[in-house]
């Protein structure tokens, strides 16, 4: 016995039992739920406790300026309008290493002592409270020192 033709059905439509179950239908206008945080609310500010946001923000702002210092010198020094990426590097790293190894009294006269001979990088060592920051709160020493920097102004 031959089956009977199927049911002709309009483009698109689909025969209860075939393909995929059928989907609930979303508005057009509306937004799918997602998971985070809900409108208009701030995300945490993580703080570590004693240190003022605002010192923290000041001392920043000092390294910023000794960052462009290091680069004026540099850039006087090797007579040069840009500094190249190897320079640039040296820059970051003298930065850091005299933040983390003086007090913020000594980072000019650090600073140009470095760039005039560049191997005193070297003998920059951090200073055990910058140490002792980093341990305490597990943060590395570059960080730690800008910690440290906020309790002295």
């Amino acid at each position: 016995m031959i089956a009977p033709p199927a049911p002709k059905l309009p483009a698109g439509a689909k025969v209860a039992g075939l393909g995929a179950p059928p989907v609930a239908a979303v508005p057009k206008n509306s937004t799918p739920k997602s998971p985070g945080r809900p409108n208009g609310k701030q995300a945490p500010s993580k703080t570590i406790k004693g240190y003022s946001r605002k010192n923290i923000q000041e001392v920043v702002m000092k390294i910023e300026n000794l960052t462009k210092l290091i680069q004026d010198e540099i850039k006087a020094k090797y007579k040069v309008e840009e500094l190249n990426e190897t320079q640039n590097s040296i820059v970051e790293q003298l930065c850091e290493a005299v933040v983390c190894a003086s007090e913020m009294s000594d980072w000019e006269s650090q600073i140009k002592n470095c760039v005039n001979d560049i191997e005193g990088i070297q003998e920059l060592h951090t200073k055990d409270e910058v140490l002792d920051i980093s341990s305490e709160h597990q943060l590395t020493t570059y960080p730690s020192a800008i910690l440290y920097h906020s309790k002295k102004i």
